[in-house]
Parts: structure tokens; sequence; C-alpha cells
């Protein structure tokens, strides 16, 4: 009997040598979907993720106590500034700029460290009462600065306050060198593939980030937007000048996390039937047709094209063209219009991915595919290479998926 690791590897397999980069994007979403959604291998994830943790404490603790001594030394700073009385419009406005920074109405854009960004804030507010009117408030920060004396003149090296930043930079820099054999590294990346090419701007409207004016969420929503921006070269087949959704660099993290599943998962685990859908109650056959605004396998809705779109059209051709037909693009009608989209890419548009499009589609290329028909028996699933448990399984998260996009389009 299949047991979890069995159907991870089927879902691994499935996707793993898609020669598109769409179709493999999408099918690593629906294999990190299963890890989410089976508690053993959950599980499993919870402790890499502890990991991360340990890993991070180094870093955590160096970025704390960089800002205790940055906000030390401002305390002194605005002490000895209050009782002698000190004050330029440029002190006063950088004054501003640091109490900005340390009370959060001014935030780095990139989300830079608080440290980080208080310590050239209090920098300048150092170098100001050190120069200012040839020294006329230099006593009050002499003890914060190491400097050195050339042709008769100070100049500032190092502002002691800041002497802590530099442990902030080695552990940045140890933690860099344990991303590429961490697993927990691996993972983050790979569900962030996971949100990207499975919920898309669901995701931003489930996490309340559109209208938000939190810092916090601003910053998420622009890096989603450029994640998002990826995602659409991808499906368009545009992989050159990709910085995140690089294929080789996922197939990786992918040999990481599926490697260390089949390694922990207890062998008596491998062994327990997988709670897939029964395929015992499977349906005798599977029908593809379409109504106004949706594209079904039976019931289950696998897309939404628009009524009248190009792609909806082409589709609505293919169904009514008689079974094992080959449909070559300079053979169709000119009410069809395809432009220059592949056929494949179209099929992918439309819902037909993994198992969906094996069901049926003998092939599909650029300029032509081989329709199996739009009625194929169960009792045929076998002998076309098609797995009946993920087929249901990649259906059953289509439906849900696009049940959902209706309901939000009715409600806005």
């Amino acid at each position: 009997m299949n047991g979890i690791i069995t159907n991870l590897e089927r879902r691994f397999n499935n996707f793993i040598n898609e020669p598109r980069d769409w179709d493999f994007f999408i099918g690593l979403s629906e294999y990190v979907h299963y890890i989410h959604e089976t508690p053993t291998l959950n599980d499993l994830i919870q402790t890499i993720m502890a990991q991360k943790a340990e890993d991070t404490k180094g870093l955590q603790e160096a970025e704390t106590k960089a800002l205790e001594a940055v906000r030390t030394a401002w305390v002194t700073v605005h002490k000895r500034v209050k009782e002698k009385g000190a004050t330029t419009p440029l002190l006063d406005g950088l004054i501003k700029e640091y109490t900005n920074y340390d009370t959060g109405t001014t935030r780095a854009l990139d989300n830079t460290p608080l440290a980080a960004s208080l310590y050239p804030a209090l920098a300048d507010i150092v170098r100001e009462l050190y120069s200012h009117n040839n020294g006329q408030y230099r006593n009050l920060v002499l003890d914060l600065v190491i400097g050195k004396i050339e042709n008769s003149r100070f100049f500032i090296e190092v502002f002691k306050f800041g002497l802590p930043l530099s442990t902030v930079d080695f552990e940045k820099k140890v933690l860099e060198s344990k991303q590429d054999t961490a697993k927990w590294y691996a993972w983050e990346q790979l569900n962030d593939a996971y949100i990207i090419f499975s919920q898309g701007w669901d995701y931003v409207k489930q996490k309340g980030l559109w209208d938000t004016k939190e810092f916090d969420k601003v910053w998420e929503l622009l890096n989603i937007k450029i994640l998002l921006a990826e995602k659409d070269k991808i499906r368009n087949d545009k992989t050159d000048g990709l910085h995140f959704f690089v294929r080789a660099k996922h197939r990786q993290y992918l040999n990481q996390i599926n490697n260390y599943l089949f390694d922990k998962v207890e062998p008596d685990k491998k062994e327990v039937p997988d709670a897939e859908p029964n395929t015992a109650a499977a349906p005798d056959k599977f029908t593809l047709h379409t109504s106004y605004r949706q594209v079904y396998v039976n019931d289950f809705m696998i897309a939404i094209p628009h009524e009248g779109s190009d792609n909806k059209t082409f589709l609505d051709y293919v169904i009514n063209q008689p079974a094992n037909k080959i449909i070559e693009r300079h053979k169709l009608p000119e009410n069809i219009k395809t432009g220059t989209k592949s056929f494949i890419k179209i099929l992918s548009a439309l819902g037909f991915s993994g198992e969906i499009k094996k069901l049926f589609f003998f092939s599909a290329g650029k300029h032509k595919l081989a329709h199996r028909g739009s009625v194929v028996n169960s009792k045929d699933l076998k002998k076309f290479g098609v797995d009946l448990s993920l087929l249901l399984k990649q259906l059953d998260l289509k439906d849900t998926a696009n049940r959902a996009k209706s309901i939000s389009a009715r409600t806005i």
C-alpha cells in the first residue's frame, strides 16, 4: 500500500522534470501543500524551523547588544546637550531625526535592524557637536570617539558606540554561510514559492496587506509584488533575469527537503496507507466541460477563464472535436485565435497540468496537441499513465482554489 513517503515521492517525480518552469513551480506548490496537509511531514518541518532559532541566535544577540550600546550613548549625549544648552539648526534637526528612528516614526525602507539605523543618526549628532564652531561643544563627546591627529588636526576614526556593530556584521556572515546547507532555509524558499504560485494576490488580501499603513506589512507587500512579477515572467516563459524563482536553486532545495523527510519518517509510517481519496469510490469516467466562465472536470472547477477570451474559445473548440484528434495551429478555423502563445501554455492557463493534462491530452507542444477526447474512462487511466489518487488530489486542490476565487470575485 502507498505510504506517506511513497506518495511524497510520487508527487516529487510528477513535476521535477517538467519541461516548462511554470509547470515545475505549480507542481512544487502542490508538493509543499501535501507536506502542510500531512501531520507526520509537517511535524518534521517544525523540527527544521526550530533549528533556525538556534542558527539565528548569535545574530539576534549581537543586534540586541549593538542597540543597547547606541541607546546608552544616546542617553549620555542627550543629557549633556540639555545640561549645556547646546543647540544649532543642524544639531536640532539631527536630534529629531534620531528620535524619529527610535520611536518608529521613521523606518529604513529596506527594513534595516534598528541599531543600524540609529548608529549613523547618532554619529551625525556627535560629529556636529565635535566640529561646530571650532569645537564649541567638543568636550561633550570626546569620550565617545576614537581618532588620530594629522597635521595638528584631530580626525574621528571610530565612534565607540558603533563597535558592537562589527559583531553584527560577523554574525551575518556566519548565518549566510549556513544558509547554503540549512534545511530551514531551503524550506522557507519552497514555502515562499508555494504561497506565490498557489495563492498569489489572494494571500495579499488574506493578510490584509493591500491597504495597510503598517510598515512591516508595507515592506512585505513590496517583496510579494516583486515575487509576483517573477511569477508572471515564468507564466509567460520569460525565465531570463530571474533572481528569486530560479529553477536550479529550487531543485537543490527540493532535494534537501525530500531527502530529509525520506530519512526521518519512521519505517512503520512509510507503510501507512496515505489519507488520499478513496479510489474505490472514484467516478467511472472523467468528463471535461465548460460553462459560462468555468472549466470543469466532472464537478471539479479547474479554471476560471474570461468568457469569450481566446483561451476559452480555443478550449471550447478542442472539446467539440472527435476523440484522438491531432489539433494543429495551421489547421485551426479562422475564428479560433491563439496568437503566438504555445498550446502547452494555453492549456496550463486553463488548469491543465500534471495528471489533469495527462488525463485529456496525449501530448502538447508549441503548435500541436493530441487530444484524447472529452470523456475518459477510469479503467483506462493506468494505460494512459495517469495516477488516480494524485489526479483526484490535484483536481480537489484546483477546485478549492478556484471556488475561493469565484466567491471573492462575487463579493468585491
